[in-house]
């Protein structure tokens, strides 16, 4: 009776410990699956979604893995922990989750879902902006020609006002009203009243305006980044404008 109840003690340790995957020094790890959803910059769904890249990173592991044309990734050897991830394609994008945690075990993983954007690619110039004694008027270039462009502006105090270095924001639409001969744009800079939220009228405000994805006019594209502990628009091109100053009015 003793050597049986021994025999069983030894297959239920064995049974326990196949549930987890042990690498070297004992850690369990994991096979994680992701996927990456594209929309192209129209908003439409991109069909084709393959080579996109997720990265799980902490400060004790580092992997990654490319997505099939589905948008599925399969990672496997995970180690188990806490990670942040990183959704991400060229030319769109990226999108942040963190605090995600992995669990040794035989069961896949799940992380998630990072939904991507186009990045535009017009870039804005001579953005200049003119107070009438009633109204904001803005004006700037655009290249590449476009017939319509979303922008958002940044807005802060602080001269080097940047996507990164922000009070507020707010997003503007240009229509093909706005625009001459697919190059100039001119509109009523209501936006510009934005930053009274949080300053008073007669203060020095630094502005800086990307191009936008469409999708960020109806709501905001992006992640609340929990590192820099600030909003992440991932919806906006690489480069913006040029610093734009301007004196605070009252809207009323």
């Amino acid at each position: 009776m003793q050597k049986f109840s021994l025999f069983i003690s030894t297959i239920i340790l064995l049974v326990m410990s196949g549930c987890e995957k042990p690498v070297d020094g004992g850690i369990s790890t994991n096979t994680i699956v992701g996927f990456i959803e594209l929309a192209d910059e129209n908003g439409n769904i991109v069909s084709d979604k393959s080579n996109g890249i997720i990265v799980l990173y902490s400060p004790d592991s580092l992997t990654s893995g490319l997505t099939d044309a589905s948008g599925r990734v399969i990672i496997e050897n995970v180690p188990s922990g806490t990670y942040n991830v990183k959704f991400s394609k060229e030319g769109y994008g990226e999108y942040m989750d963190f605090g995600t945690r992995v669990a040794g075990g035989p069961a896949e993983s799940l992380i998630g879902t990072g939904n991507l954007f186009k990045k535009p690619v017009e870039t804005i110039s001579n953005l200049s902006i003119i107070w009438n004694g009633n109204y904001y008027i803005i004006a700037g270039d655009i290249s590449p020609n476009a017939n319509e462009l979303y922008l958002r502006f940044f807005f802060s105090n602080d001269p080097s006002v940047s996507s990164l270095n922000y009070a507020t924001t707010n997003v503007a639409y240009i229509s093909e009203f706005d625009i001459s001969d697919g190059s100039h744009f001119q509109i009523n800079g209501d936006v510009l009243f934005t930053p009274l939220e949080i300053y008073d009228e007669g203060s020095t405000i630094h502005v800086k305006a990307y191009a936008t994805h469409m999708a960020d006019f109806s709501g905001r594209i992006g992640y609340f980044d929990e590192i820099l502990e600030i909003d992440i628009f991932s919806g906006i091109a690489i480069n913006g404008s040029q610093i734009v100053s301007y004196t605070l009015q009252s809207n009323k």
